[in-house]
């Protein structure tokens, strides 16, 4: 196991008023581990949220916004210190306003090409009323691609704008190395008690639109085992082109967020 992080841990109380309060995005792109890692962070008691809600932000009103629709969801008052939500989506806005502001923390989540590429394929090809996003189709290799690159394009954006408290993690090492980066999440956001790869399940949990809808999602624990994890999967060609620009979009964006990468 890597050595852990440095961060000191502040041990919380319990419930804190909003003026306290913190927010936590994860900024992400599809099948990148991030609805696994978001119920992990749900699931610690310092952490209201645990899914997308598929919102835009602009400044502080969108935070208080983001109150509501997480007490919403979770049928209960706000009692941590950080409110999450998951931003996935290339129609979501984050104005360079919100991602400077003081009570923002971001971590970033990104995957490699051939298995994300390979799994969004999948998953649309099961989904077929929704392969469909504007003109590109998620289901064949070329929409595929064209979603990929266009998402790590803007979190490469995103990163550019953010000075401090940001995170990246490789989304692979959630699964190959999982107690060192849930120990180095947990020392980066000062939790006051370990997260764990054990989890809560919510009434959104695999519920299409809010979460990933895999098997996998609703055992309340970190699958590592991929035949386990691709029991579903049908298999998928990804030509050597599509793989090459795949690719060579993922090292640019990994290139940008090596700054902000969690240590081995």
């Amino acid at each position: 196991m890597a050595a852990a992080m440095s961060y000191p841990i502040r041990y919380s109380s319990g419930a804190h008023d909003t003026a306290g309060r913190r927010y936590l995005f994860v900024i992400c792109h599809q099948r990148s581990f991030s609805s696994l890692l978001c119920h992990i962070l749900g699931s610690h008691p310092e952490i209201d949220g645990y899914t997308e809600t598929h919102s835009s932000y602009t400044g502080r009103i969108d935070l208080r916004r983001l109150d509501a629709r997480v007490r919403q969801m979770t049928k209960a008052p706000l009692s941590g210190r950080y409110v999450l939500d998951k931003i996935l989506d290339t129609y979501q806005f984050l104005s360079s306003d919100l991602l400077a502001r003081p009570e923002v923390s971001v971590l970033f989540l990104v995957r490699n090409a051939r298995d994300t590429i390979a799994s969004i394929i999948d998953m649309y090809a099961r989904l077929e009323h929704l392969a469909r996003e504007g003109e590109i189709r998620l289901s064949e290799p070329p929409g595929a691609l064209e979603y990929y690159s266009l998402r790590l394009r803007q979190i490469e954006a995103y990163s550019a704008q953010r000075q401090s408290d940001t995170l990246f993690i490789e989304a692979e090492r959630l699964i190959d190395d999982t107690a060192s980066v849930l120990d180095g999440i947990a020392r980066w956001l000062q939790l006051g008690e370990p997260l764990s790869s054990s989890y809560h399940t919510f009434e959104l949990t695999g519920v299409q639109g809010h979460c990933d809808t895999s098997a996998s999602i609703k055992t309340g624990r970190l699958v590592k085992d991929s035949e386990e994890r691709h029991r579903a999967y049908a298999p998928t060609t990804i030509p050597n082109e599509i793989l090459r620009r795949g690719e060579a979009a993922y090292a640019q964006c990994r290139d940008a967020l090596l700054r902000w990468r969690l240590p081995d």
